[in-house]
């Protein structure tokens, strides 16, 4: 829908009372991964930027003068703030939202946080990362609260006949729902994500009208009223990749710690390699009495001697060696050749390879509340919106100084382009990690979460960069925030999982030497009954005669 011109592409209007809203949920959001490293300078992008090429002067302009020439190109498809208590339409109320019943089955196979065919993620602990997502942004932001309408969803599906689907429920502002192997294409490309061969991770997909189909004007959190010729969004389907090929992970706190800094899955796997060579290396230097006994035997049969050790005794020579060994070390050299490969398969991978499903659910939240990717501004611009959009800080906000009453009433007025002056910016925060320029890249961007979404950065919390742009499209003139509020949650799911990975190794090597270390005492106990009795033997000889004195 977001290739047709606006006038086709409304919906049922909504319509809302204190008791129901009449919602159709027609948006959809996508998590495109692209890589890019990115730090230290202020700057963000909304959607009307990065797929219209709105200027941020004729935003400033249109909020003023309530002028519009092109409603594409001013400040819209961000969500109605109703001036009436009872008004439920847009951000009145809170924003009502449904968990697709389907979700759990199509994405549950497609996380790789378990213990070999044990899942260790349930339906109810991604519905809590959801929850999470949505108190990032609400816990910033006084006008922007959510609620779940999932249970009435239900009850509507079962009471209404010949309704096409669960995105029919007219509880429901925001759709929570997966998404195929489909393309983006249009707005689309500036609301969602895909990975590098286009396979959607997660996409937020609003549906748009304009303010005048309600018969009223569109108003902004700051009281602020512009024109009927605004586009409001007033649905949203938020949509996280089910295909084959996207996988998914939960424990964001634990998988974060690969992600600090670009080489740290390198470096694990070097470490891990490492552990491995040296392992094979003591075992090897270890066996090394079996292998020259071994080698032995070999010339002696080729030169037609008789072979002085059979199998017998190199079993013998083994476990006198293996007698000498100590428990502690074997049992590290046992856990270093048998460990780096499922840690790295199991542990490190998932986290390197995978997504984020919680920050994505943030970005995607973003996208819904009307941010765009401010890494790829100048890309994403649809060919006929010329000249492309560009990223931008608030002056004021970039200060952490909260917005005045003067400035609230527009603040985008303090708005420039790129970064501030002294902004340090990251020389590479345009690459790709293949050293590759990201073509669109703007003049500088800092740690958000509404970067291209990555393997490579995952985010549950908001960054100053965020709540700056929060604080712009939904200005608090009470109280506007400067450093954004964050609730991490540690699951430990990783910590679980490596520890299982790390105890049954364990478990087996010191199991394994009990029973070596008990066949070993076994064997000295009969070699030394065998050498007690030789004696005995020789002894009983010697006393007879046999053996002259």
């Amino acid at each position: 829908p977001f290739d047709l011109p606006l006038n086709e592409m409304h919906g049922a209007q909504a319509t809302g009372s204190t008791s129901t809203k009449l919602r159709t949920i027609r948006c959809r959001c996508v998590v495109f991964v692209l890589s890019t490293t990115c730090h230290s300078a202020s700057c963000w992008a909304i959607t009307q930027q990065t797929a219209f090429g709105a200027q941020y002067q004729t935003i400033a302009r249109a909020i003023t003068t309530k002028e519009i020439e092109n409603a594409n190109k001013v400040l819209g498809r961000i969500w109605h703030m109703p001036e009436a208590d009872d008004d439920l339409s847009g951000l009145g109320g809170g924003l009502a939202w449904a968990w697709d019943p389907n979700l759990c089955d199509q994405l549950l196979p497609n996380f790789r946080e378990n213990i070999g065919t044990f899942n260790l993620i349930t339906c109810d602990e991604l519905k809590q990362a959801v929850y999470r997502a949505f108190n990032a942004w609400s816990s910033n932001s006084r006008f922007i609260n959510f609620y779940e309408v999932t249970t009435e969803c239900l009850t509507w599906i079962d009471n209404t006949p010949n309704q096409r689907g669960w995105f029919d429920c007219p509880h429901a502002e925001i759709w929570i729902t997966g998404i195929g192997n489909s393309r983006l294409s249009g707005i689309a490309k500036a609301s969602g994500d895909s990975n590098s061969v286009g396979t959607p991770i997660a996409l937020a997909m609003p549906r748009f009208r304009f303010a005048g189909e309600m018969k009223r004007v569109f108003r902004m959190t700051n009281g602020v009223e512009l024109t009927m010729n605004t586009i409001e969004t007033y649905q949203c389907n938020i949509s996280f990749g089910v295909d084959d090929s996207i996988c998914w992970y939960l424990d964001s706190y634990f998988c974060s710690s690969f992600h600090k800094s670009s080489g740290a899955d390198v470096a694990a796997r070097v470490m891990l390699s490492l552990t491995f060579v040296i392992a094979v290396v003591a075992w090897i230097w270890r066996l090394r009495i079996i292998i020259i006994c071994w080698k032995f035997d070999v010339r002696r049969n080729e030169t037609g001697g008789s072979s002085s050790r059979d199998s017998k005794s190199k079993c013998s020579i083994f476990l006198e060696e293996a007698s000498k060994w100590s428990m502690t070390l074997t049992t590290l050299l046992f856990l270093s050749l048998v460990i780096p490969l499922p840690i790295y398969i199991e542990i490190i991978k998932p986290c390197t390879d995978c997504y984020d499903f919680e920050g994505a659910a943030v970005h995607e939240i973003g996208h819904a509340l009307g941010l765009g990717h401010p890494d790829r501004a100048r890309a994403e611009v649809g060919a006929i919106y010329k000249p492309p959009g560009d990223n931008v800080y608030q002056e004021r906000l970039a200060r952490l100084q909260p917005l005045d009453k003067t400035d609230c009433l527009n603040p985008w007025t303090g708005v420039r382009n790129n970064t501030p002056p002294d902004a340090d910016i990251d020389p590479d925060f345009c690459e790709h990690p293949t050293g590759d320029t990201m073509d669109g890249c703007g003049d500088g961007v800092r740690n958000s979460v509404m970067e291209s979404f990555t393997q490579h950065n995952p985010k549950v919390c908001l960054d100053l960069d965020d709540l700056e742009a929060l604080q712009t499209v939904y200005p608090d003139c009470d109280g506007s925030k400067v450093v954004p509020v964050c609730h991490r949650t540690a699951l430990n799911i990783g910590l679980v999982r490596l520890g299982v990975y790390l105890l049954i190794p364990i478990i087996v090597a010191l199991l394994a030497q009990r029973l070596l270390r008990c066949f070993i005492a076994r064997y000295l106990r009969k070699k030394l009954e065998l050498q007690a009795a030789q004696i005995q033997n020789l002894q009983h000889i010697k006393v007879e005669g046999a053996i002259p004195t």
